[in-house]
């Protein structure tokens, strides 16, 4: 499914792009696709389109109780419990919940294990919303630098995504031109058209 008029909204970057606001956490994507209403940045279409749903108000789900729309089948399925009266409840502090993705998040508080830490602290988060919203109240102009260009990142792993940029030697290159990429995905899609 596609929503109509979402391609206007797409803005292509063949160099580096920011992704603060976007949903890589301070990493940076090489081939990012930015919403061109609100400015965040996704790694591929799909990831857009069903942010898009939020701005066109046209989901691809939609509650047949209350009609209200969702982006994902498992987003409205957690929803219909709601309106079931089902809810899952925390054995350690008694809140309580309808959905059961609400639920596995709130019992990550609890144990101690999550899924997202801080390279710069090592704290820990239940959600890559809330890693990201750390590192732009506590980490702002900290991380790790680049040697060349002095452009700072939140992990490790975006500084080491950047630097081919500036050595030109990709993890990735195409046998036929000996085009450099970041990602074994975009090497793929190149080979379709590559005309060496």
């Amino acid at each position: 499914m596609t929503t109509q008029g979402s391609e206007s909204h797409l803005k292509h970057f063949s160099k580096t792009t920011k992704a603060r606001k976007g949903r890589k956490s301070g990493a940076e994507y090489s081939d990012g696709i930015q919403c061109q209403i609100c400015g965040k940045l996704y790694k591929n279409k799909s990831g857009l389109h069903y942010h898009m749903q939020h701005h066109t108000g046209k989901y691809g789900h939609k509650c047949q109780i209350c009609q209200k729309g969702f982006t994902t089948k498992q987003s409205l399925e957690d929803h219909k419990l709601k309106h079931s009266g089902q809810s899952y409840n925390c054995d350690y502090c008694e809140k309580s919940f309808s959905g059961k993705r609400g639920y596995e998040i709130h019992m990550r508080s609890h144990s101690g294990l999550y899924p997202f830490y801080c390279d710069l602290c090592s704290k820990g988060f239940s959600l890559q919303k809330r890693l990201t919203e750390h590192l732009n109240a506590e980490h702002k102009g900290e991380g790790f630098k680049c040697e060349t260009c002095e452009k700072i990142f939140h992990t490790q792993f975006g500084l080491e995504r950047h630097r081919p940029k500036h050595t030109g030697i990709y993890p990735f290159m195409c046998d036929g031109c000996a085009k450099g990429f970041l990602y074994q995905s975009n090497l793929k899609e190149h080979r379709k058209t590559c005309q060496m």
